[in-house]
């Protein structure tokens, strides 16, 4: 069942808490989900350069 049909009004959440929670919610996906992420994303575009590592860019996509 929906949240708000548990009160008779159907003001479960006055809409300021709501908002807080709102905000809340976007501030810790952003750091548990987003900045961690950054690193991973950018290893993809960076690693390659790496001159300590296999040369993957420039190799073939198919070898026979």
């Amino acid at each position: 069942m929906r949240l708000n049909l548990i009160e008779p009004q159907g003001a479960l959440l006055e809409p300021a808490t709501y908002n807080k929670l709102f905000s809340m919610h976007g501030i810790i996906m952003v750091f548990l989900f987003m900045i961690p992420s950054i690193p991973a994303v950018l290893g993809n575009f960076l690693r390659p350069y790496d001159d300590r590592g296999p040369a993957t860019w420039l190799s073939p996509s198919s070898t026979f």
